[in-house]
């Protein structure tokens, strides 16, 4: 986006935190609240092209409700679940102001600005956090030269989104998270400190973490984050997608495979790539389609021209 279409967005959406609630396979349920255009029995939904949906637990165990009756969108809508975690989300800006042909620092297919949404932690997290790791000023699994939430909160992932005001059209460029994957590596090197420890002598322990943060750690990582692993990402996903439909009212969902996201970003072989289940299991899970037609706001920008001529590109395309 154009600097002038972000402060157009800063200028017209809610930049406070906003809560964002979420359990496991939370999607299936909105994605049905989202979808569903019809009133339809449950033999007709579970033969739609929304049938998928239909064999996840959260989505069987509101079924079971309904009865004989036939469903609609807001039959799924604000179903709560005894495992709800209450996240908040705030909003963020990435990328740079000028035309470039190729920049690999801002991660962007196109030129300009990429609209993020930071999903931050829990109070329930926060409190453990600070029990165990007792950061201080500083917090070890923040990278700060990505796009977190600087002060206020804490980041645990977020989604990058270029958006097309003209036609109502998102492109997710990516999903990430520092924390939970700093944190997992942190784990393991704290699992290998206490059960190699033993085995070690003094002057080999001086390169590993000591005994007590390794108990730090574990004990973080397992009765704290573990719950978040398990969900994050499609956490993160379900919130760009809600957020697109009924915040910026864009009811066409683009994301990136993870070919042709590498190479429309400019990352090659050599490059830190990201985890490619992220591109591939994670999107065809809520049902994006594939799509060999890229996204209009690609094909509008002329520096783009020639490097859209590649064959074997492709999207995925949500359409809600």
């Amino acid at each position: 986006m154009t600097p002038s279409e972000m402060e157009f967005l800063m200028a017209t959406l809610e930049t406070d935190k906003k809560t964002y609630r979420y359990f496991k396979d939370k999607y299936a349920l909105d994605l049905l609240s989202m979808g569903l255009k019809n009133e339809m029995s449950i033999a007709s939904l579970k033969k739609s092209e929304l049938g998928f949906l239909t064999n996840k637990e959260a989505v069987k165990q509101r079924l079971s409700k309904a009865g004989n009756k036939k469903v609609d969108h807001a039959f799924f809508k604000n179903v709560y679940n005894t495992k709800d975690i209450y996240f908040n989300y705030t909003l963020g800006k990435w990328g740079e102001y000028f035309k470039r042909h190729k920049d690999e620092w801002y991660q962007t297919s196109r030129s300009g600005l990429n609209l993020v949404l930071q999903l931050n932690f829990d109070e329930s997290h926060n409190c453990s956090y600070s029990d165990l790791i007792r950061p201080g000023t500083y917090h070890p699994y923040v990278n700060n030269y990505h796009p977190v939430k600087e002060k206020g909160a804490l980041t645990m992932a977020w989604a990058r989104l270029d958006i097309d005001l003209n036609d109502g059209a998102v492109l997710i460029e990516e999903i990430q998270t520092d924390w939970l994957r700093e944190a997992k590596e942190d784990w393991n090197s704290a699992k290998y400190r206490l059960v190699e420890g033993k085995n070690l002598s003094q002057n080999q322990l001086r390169n590993l973490m000591s005994e007590n943060r390794a108990t730090t750690i574990s004990r973080y990582y397992e009765e704290s984050l573990k719950k978040y692993v398990a969900l994050w990402d499609e956490a993160v996903l379900n919130l760009a997608i809600h957020f697109s439909v009924h915040e910026l009212g864009c009811k066409t969902v683009y994301y990136n495979t993870f070919e042709t996201g590498n190479y429309m970003k400019g990352l090659d072989e050599y490059d830190d790539r990201p985890p490619k289940s992220l591109y591939t299991k994670l999107p065809k899970k809520f049902g994006f389609k594939t799509t060999d037609e890229p996204p209009a706001m690609l094909k509008k920008e002329s520096l783009l021209k020639k490097k859209l001529k590649k064959k074997g590109l492709s999207w995925y395309l949500l359409t809600l």
